[in-house]
Order: C-alpha cells, then structure tokens, then sequence
C-alpha cells in the first residue's frame, strides 16, 4: 500500500512492534500490560510524537487511526447552535459537569461560547475550499494552509482555532448506514455498477444520524511543546493523548462538541459485509453481528 501511494507525494512509514523503534519514557493513566493494544497505541502515541519534533520539520501532528480522515466541518442543514441536546447533557455525558469539576468536563456555557467562535470558521472554511475547486492557480487551498492562514487573522482578531494551547480538538463522527448508489434513471440493468462494487468511500458517504460528540482525536502544534518535552511525560488515551498540554476532557478522556468544532474525523469503518464477518470483542469472546445490528448502530 505505502509503495502504491508514494508516486502521489504520501509518504507512509510502517513501524513494526518487534522490534519497536525507538521509545522514550512515559507514566501511564491506565498501565496496560507491556506487549498489549493498549501498550502498543500508547507507545506509539509517544514514539511518533518525538519522531516528528527531532526530525524538525513538520508543524504539525494529527494523531489518528489508520481508518479516519481528516475533513472541514462544513456547516450542516438546520445547525442551531444555541440548542444542546438533552440525551448529551443529561445522561452520564463526558461533557456532563462545569470546566472546573473533577472531571475537567466543559459546561454548557463553555460549549455554547465556543460554538459562537466556532460557526463564522467553518463559513469560511466552505468559502475557503470552493475557491480550490477547478482552480488551476498555484495557491493552495488545503486544510493545513486553511489553518496558516487562520492562525494570521487570530493574531488580530480571535484565538479560537487552531488552538492557542497547542492542541485542537477535533470532533470525531461514524458514517450512518444509508448507502450510496451510482444508478440513474434509465439505466439498464448491464449499465447499473453493483453497489458491492464501489468504493467503501463513496458507498458511505453520509454520517450517522445521531451526531454524538463523545469521539475526538487531536491536532498538535508541535512548535508549542516545550524544549524538555516534560508535556509528552503522561499519557492518557488517544483520545487526550498528553493532558498537560491539552487539559483533561472529560470522565473518560474524549470528546468534542460537534457545532464547535471547526474540522471532523471521520471513523471509516468498513462494508457491511466485513462489519457482519468480524464481529465484535476479545480473544475468543466473539459476537457476530446481523445486519439489525448494523442498523441499530446508526440509531444509538
């Protein structure tokens, strides 16, 4: 796969586990058992973060999964950002609670500012975008030049996006289960491209319906980390990965308010066939699921 996508400009480097490249130290929230997922991801977590600021040449890191993607977070039909749903508010939400409380979870007053900061971005994000598209200039109207020239008018006019801190919080979303289709009116049954035939990335374009803000990766400014990189000292997840630079999010470590967030991972997850074949759990525990499942999962 990394010798198919070189020609394009992306460079993809594998890293195996045994043996492991090079690892730092680090204190753990949850001390998973060495050799394990969760050693594995959080030990990558720390190697990967160091590997970019000793090679000095990047300004920025996203830390994800191999199947997300980076996206704008465009505004959405019938957005109302003073409304809070009540299932997300009054159930056991990581964002249940005032900024300050024991679990760092943001307020409703925090998520409602942040949203007003938030809308005007992503308005311009759209506008940003359109202008690249068919556009034969040289200008570069990527996300990450999106974000350069953000943090240009921030120095005179807001602060909200990228992150002052360092770390930008990204909402993170599922795609739904309601499937594309390339057939048209008037084609022939020889004409019609079987749905099974594709790609994943067009049949499932369209989100879940239920837009939870529970799942969040982050972006991080790497110039912001200090010399002694005392920030990369404590991992928490993936999620929050160093909470001495991005500051604790919540009961359990994710999480970003979809309305606030200016850019969205998305969590590509599969076919159904592949989600129906490998099922679900750990080791030998493995539950298969039928395609009510599938549909069930859109709905939560």
């Amino acid at each position: 796969m990394s010798e198919r996508w070189s020609p394009y400009g992306l460079d993809i480097t594998v890293w195996s586990t045994d043996p492991f490249p090079k690892t730092y130290e680090f204190t753990s929230k949850h001390k998973p058992r060495p050799g394990s997922y969760g050693w594995r991801q959080e030990t990558f977590i720390s190697s990967c973060t160091h590997h970019f600021l000793d090679k000095e040449a990047e300004e920025w890191l996203l830390l994800t999964d191999t199947d997300e993607f980076l996206a704008y977070n465009f505004i959405q039909r019938g957005e109302n950002i003073s409304y809070f749903d009540k299932d997300s508010i009054d159930k056991d939400s990581i964002f249940q609670g005032q900024q300050s409380g024991r679990w760092g979870a943001p307020s409703v007053e925090k998520r409602a500012a942040d949203r007003v900061k938030a809308v005007p971005i992503r308005h311009q994000a759209l506008a940003f975008s359109e202008q690249g598209q068919g556009s034969a200039s040289s200008t570069n109207y990527t996300i990450l030049s999106f974000m350069k020239e953000q943090r240009a008018i921030g120095a005179s006019s807001h602060e909200y996006f990228p992150s002052q801190s360092g770390c930008t919080r990204i909402v993170g979303l599922m795609y739904g289960t309601k499937e594309n289709s390339t057939a048209s009116a008037g084609d022939s049954d020889s004409d019609v491209e079987k749905v099974e035939n594709i790609l994943m990335t067009k049949r499932y374009q369209q989100h879940s319906m239920n837009l939870r803000d529970g799942f969040s990766k982050v972006l991080i400014e790497l110039p912001k980390l200090k010399e002694d990189r005392n920030e990369l000292g404590y991992i928490e997840t993936i999620h929050n990965p160093f909470p001495k630079l991005c500051g604790r999010n919540g009961k359990h470590s994710s999480g970003q308010d979809f309305m606030g967030s200016v850019l969205k991972v998305a969590h590509y997850v599969g076919s159904v066939e592949s989600f129906l074949e490998r099922g679900y759990g750990k080791g030998s525990n493995i539950n298969k699921h039928d395609i009510t499942e599938w549909e069930k999962r859109d709905r939560r």
